[in-house]
């Protein structure tokens, strides 16, 4: 399984995973503010 996973190990580009990893993490931050301000805005009304 490991010769698997690591066949094109020196041909992996490291610039694409950090760009998918901050493409992710931008889009959890971004949901997790957006229901951080759903749930504020819910509580603050009288």
């Amino acid at each position: 399984l490991a010769k698997h996973l690591l066949a094109g190990y020196e041909n992996f580009d490291r610039r694409i995973w950090v760009a998918a990893v901050a493409i992710v993490m931008g889009t959890l931050m971004v949901l997790g503010l957006g229901t951080c301000y759903l749930l504020y805005r819910e509580w603050r009304v009288p």
